[in-house]
């Protein structure tokens, strides 16, 4: 299977990092055991990357993963869930998922497109949105994030297209297969220090 411009750029910094940085390997070898071991949050996982079969995990899941978990426990990635009450259904089905994002309520309103476009659809809100979120040291986060839209992306993604989505749009909407909540992240400030680095290295 040919890999999309993500995956190659994603594996380039892979790549690039191991090889000035050779505990990467070893932090991401720990990331990826944890994973296929279902050590961390299933559905936080599935927000970030869901593939047909867990053991399908490599080590450019592993290392979005990494890097995602680290920005958001140390605040420069907000993560908050939004209620939406059913699971998604499959791609084909664009009128049934309209249908179910339609009972987003305010602020809030989306879209579904599906098909091969650089996204499934957008997420958008058009009011003031205050996001709280957990972070590592067990403290609390809560910001104030001013009305925009971001992209959607249902059911299965690859980490590479998170990636991606956090770089370009600083914001991503995740309604994952077997979720009745649609995680949002948004980028709020540069990420510092740790595995994570800045968000979109």
């Amino acid at each position: 299977m040919s890999l999309s411009v993500q995956q190659r750029a994603l594996r380039q910094a892979v790549h690039e990092r191991m090889a000035n940085a050779p505990q990467w390997g070893w932090i991401l070898a720990d990331c990826l055991g944890r994973m296929n071991r279902g050590e961390w949050c299933p559905e936080f996982v599935d927000a970030v990357l869901q593939k047909w079969e867990r053991f399908d995990y490599d080590l450019y899941d592993a290392y979005c993963f990494v890097q995602v978990r680290t920005w958001v426990g140390t605040g420069a990635l907000l993560c908050s869930r939004v209620p939406i009450g059913a699971d998604p259904l499959p791609d084909q089905d664009r009128t049934g998922n309209n249908r179910i994002l339609s009972q987003l309520g305010p602020p809030f309103a989306a879209q579904f497109g599906g098909g091969a476009a650089d996204c499934d659809g957008y997420l958008q809100w058009d009011k003031p949105l205050e996001l709280v979120t957990n972070l590592d040291d067990g403290s609390r986060k809560c910001q104030v994030v001013p009305p925009r839209s971001v992209p959607l992306e249902v059911g299965l993604t690859e980490g590479a297209t998170t990636y991606w989505h956090l770089a370009q749009s600083r914001g991503l909407a995740r309604w994952a297969y077997g979720s009745k909540d649609l995680y949002l992240f948004c980028v709020v400030e540069p990420a510092q220090g740790g595995a994570g680095g800045r968000i979109g290295t």
